[in-house]
């Protein structure tokens, strides 16, 4: 089982960092901003936390006006025990 704790306090840390005028600033991947990059945190969190209760999830497809409310009403980032709850990755 992986521990997702520190990943997700990480992760909630770096995006409660980001300021509105950064949203348009680059980032390392190439051709993606700031604001693209948390929308695919956003996506990833919310279909994480979707299959996790094997449930259809509807990410939005761009960052969301609200993002700062969105992001954080996903459980994977409110409670990492859901992360942990559900990873659960046996060795072959």
């Amino acid at each position: 089982m992986f521990e997702l704790g520190p990943a997700a306090q990480e992760m909630s840390r770096l995006v409660s960092g980001v300021r509105d005028d950064q949203l348009d600033y680059p980032t390392p991947c190439p051709d993606w901003t700031v604001a693209d990059l948390l929308a695919h945190v956003h996506q990833f969190a919310t279909v994480f936390t979707h299959n996790a209760r094997k449930s259809q999830a509807r990410p939005p497809e761009d960052l969301v006006d609200d993002w700062r409310v969105a992001i954080w009403s996903v459980p994977a980032f409110v409670d990492s025990r859901l992360s942990r709850q559900f990873v659960n990755v046996s060795e072959s």
